[in-house]
This record gives structure tokens, C-alpha cells and sequence, in this order.
């Protein structure tokens, strides 16, 4: 809940002001030559899966409150009751985001880190 929320705002903010500076320096540095542009396309798809999924633990948070206020209630209290099928899919959908995520932020560290070792064999020869 408010821990997965925390840690995950933390870390969405801090590669998103990586990435940030990544661009805003590459693009001064050297002759018009930036990074390959699918590690950054994809390494910003992949912050944005993580700020989605900031907002999507937020609502794991709420829905732990509603599953307590429905434990609590009195017995003639009207309360809605969630239903474990509603869990289970905003679980799946909240694991299915932050692979996306991952993977997408993965492929782009590769292809930047490709690109590195080509610039750094192409030098050497």
C-alpha cells in the first residue's frame, strides 16, 4: 500500500529528473550526434509505467480502506462489499503495468549501453 506508493513516487521522480538532464545535456554536447532515440522513447515509456503505477498503488490504498470500513461496520450498517474478482483484476492490472514498465525501461538501458560499447570499438579502430 503506502509503502509499494512512496517508494515507487520516489523512484519514478528521480529517473524522470535522470532522464531529464540526460536530454538537456546530450543535446548541448558535440555535433548534433544525441543518443539513439529508441533508448529514450523507451526509457520515458517506461517512467511514465512507473508514474502510472504510483497512481495505480494509491488505488490499492483506497481499496484497503474500503475492504477495513467493511470489516468494521456494524452489523445492520449498509457498506459496499468488494468483491475478490475486483482485487484480483486490479492486482493483475497493477503487476501487467509495472512489467511493462520494467521491460520497456530495460530494452532502452540496452540499447543505450549498445550504442556506448559501438562508439568505444569504432574509437579503438
Amino acid at each position: 500500500g503506502w509503502l509499494s506508493f512512496w517508494a515507487q513516487l520516489t523512484l519514478s521522480v528521480v529517473g524522470g529528473v535522470i532522464l531529464l538532464f540526460s536530454v538537456a545535456f546530450t543535446s548541448q554536447v558535440g555535433s548534433g550526434q544525441g543518443g539513439p532515440k529508441a533508448s529514450l522513447y523507451l526509457t520515458l515509456f517506461g517512467i511514465l509505467a512507473g508514474f502510472l503505477s504510483t497512481f495505480w498503488n494509491f488505488g490499492y490504498t483506497r481499496t484497503a480502506l474500503k475492504m477495513q470500513s467493511y470489516l468494521d461496520a456494524a452489523p445492520g450498517q449498509e457498506v459496499p462489499k468488494i468483491k475478490k474478482q475486483q482485487v484480483v483484476d486490479m492486482v493483475t492490472r497493477g503487476i501487467f503495468i509495472n512489467m511493462m514498465g520494467l521491460a520497456s525501461t530495460l530494452a532502452g538501458v540496452q540499447a543505450l549501453v549498445g550504442m556506448l560499447v559501438a562508439k568505444t570499438l569504432q574509437v579503438r579502430a
